[in-house]
């Protein structure tokens, strides 16, 4: 993967002048990440449309029990009224790609036939590069492993730090089906949530102030009213937390009957030891509110 720089394009189509054109419209840094979820910029004013379960941990954050908000929801009435997220909150705006496997690859070499030699040269170089990386301004960056060590890239973003609430649907709606609609289709949950980004006024990313003023995204995504026809260009992107898809089948047989069955096991004692000690104590089952929906 070559350089990329912001606004991102897409690698190929290096055949076709047409397609380069048509990708410079659909620039892949309004795709955000906010820390295990995907999201998009959806406006110059830095609003960011991600899932209602996304941004469970913000509604919480702002809810009690004179005004509960998981349940009832929230829409702000204007920029004043957005309310301040979850401290820990970020949205991470992807400004540059760079393949970096032939420098990891040197690393590996110059490390010999050892695989712990192996490995510490990835640690040591990967942590060179990611250093050197985030001393250039707010950045936070990260070494990215792709294909099982085949391909290694350094993944630059900006990380914003004052992330507030602005919609959220209540949670009838948005957790509409529980969580085994999550994984159906068709849908019928209102699974989605709206927050802004906010930087201090030299555009830099702050600290949470009220002195703050939205960030303005060098691009960001647009409805398309008429929707999609045959042979209109389709590109799903995000931050997807993991894949598996490289298991090798011994690895496979040890998650379904062992690592799974104990994996959910656990989660439900959890879950019951949270609802146990939560059970007619409002203030209690908030706090713990986001805890029992991850579980």
């Amino acid at each position: 993967m070559p350089a990329i720089a912001a606004p991102l394009r897409v690698a190929g189509y290096a055949h076709d002048p047409q397609r380069i054109a048509e990708l410079d419209r659909y620039p892949l840094n309004a795709v955000v990440s906010i820390g295990g979820c995907s999201a998009s910029l959806v406006s110059p004013q830095g609003l960011v449309a991600t899932n209602h379960h996304c941004a469970f941990g913000t509604i919480q954050y702002n809810t009690s029990a004179e005004r509960n908000l998981i349940r009832d929801g929230f829409l702000a009435a204007d920029l004043a009224a957005e309310l301040p997220g979850d401290p820990n909150l970020r949205v991470l705006v992807t400004e540059r790609i760079d393949d970096v496997s032939a420098d990891i690859g040197a690393a590996v070499q110059r490390a010999g036939r050892s695989d712990l030699g192996a490995w510490a040269a990835v640690e040591a170089r990967s942590k060179a590069l990611v250093r050197r990386c985030e001393s250039a301004g707010p950045y936070r960056c990260e070494l990215v492993v792709f294909n099982a060590g085949e391909r290694y890239a350094l993944v630059r973003q900006l990380e914003i730090r004052d992330v507030r609430l602005v919609h959220a649907p209540a949670l009838a709606i948005g957790k509409f089906g529980g969580e085994v609609d999550n994984w159906m289709w068709p849908r019928h949950g209102g699974d989605y949530a709206f927050l802004r980004a906010y930087v201090g006024r030299d555009g830099k990313p702050a600290a949470f102030s009220r002195d703050n003023v939205p960030y303005r995204p060098a691009a960001w995504l647009k409805v398309a009213p008429r929707g999609v026809a045959a042979g209109d260009l389709v590109m799903v992107a995000g931050y997807p937390g993991r894949t598996n898809r490289w298991r090798l089948a011994d690895e496979l047989g040890d998650a379904i009957d062992w690592a799974m069955p104990n994996t959910i096991a656990q989660f439900q004692a959890l879950a019951a030891i949270i609802r146990r000690h939560s059970a007619g104590k409002p203030e209690v089952a908030i706090k713990y509110a986001s805890t029992l929906a991850g579980l």
